[in-house]
């Protein structure tokens, strides 16, 4: 009499594997277009939509206007769709920035939608978390209003630069998130999109 378990384990490995290879997040170019040149297609229609933040606070949106769709920039020292989807700091991960469970509802998969689900969109410091890490039911005092995710009119004051750089005291922490670090080139990378959607007209 032959095992049936011997029989179903190739099978149910298989399936398993394809599960990882197919719909895991491991190379994090879900919905992304063109890997390698760091650039999406522009793309007619209305802006993407929803709201913002981070799993420990202070990056949000409250939605993209309706329009044309901007490209993501291509960048001379770096891949921006890399910088965003690979490494344990990447943004656009499951659990993070990515997919309809998005931290704070904040979608930072660089797809066609990407510039314009950030760039002069206002921040709403969602998930911010307070006492007991449960989080806060309002933004904390220290968090600042007016401010936008990406600012054209002011870049050094876009919500994402001081959230990169740390310099969000008193507002949730800086991102990404302290126990998913990022390297300095992925730092200086997300920087320099940052400084390069401010710029486009």
């Amino acid at each position: 009499m032959l095992n049936r378990s011997f029989l179903l384990g190739p099978a149910v490995v298989f399936t398993f594997a394809s599960l990882i290879t197919l719909g895991g997040c491991s190379s994090g170019d879900d919905d992304t277009n063109g890997s390698g040149s760091g650039a999406a297609p522009a793309a007619g229609g209305t802006g993407g939509s929803g709201t913002g933040g981070s799993a420990t606070g202070g990056t949000g949106n409250s939605g993209a206007g309706m329009g044309n769709m901007l490209a993501i920039p291509t960048l001379p020292d770096c891949d921006p769709v890399k910088a965003l989807t690979v490494g344990p700091g990447a943004c656009a991960q499951f659990g993070c920035h990515k997919g309809p469970y998005s931290e704070a509802k904040l979608e930072l998969t660089p797809n066609a939608g990407f510039v314009s689900r950030v760039k002069d969109v206002p921040a709403t410091h969602l998930n911010i978390k307070c006492a007991d890490s449960m989080d806060c039911a309002t933004p904390p005092a220290a968090c600042p209003t007016g401010d936008k995710l990406i600012d054209s009119s002011n870049v050094d004051n876009s919500w994402m630069l001081h959230k990169l750089q740390g310099t969000q005291t008193g507002c949730g922490d800086s991102m990404p998130a302290p126990d998913y670090p990022i390297d300095d080139a992925g730092r200086a990378c997300l920087v320099e999109l940052v400084k390069a959607i401010a710029a486009l007209k």
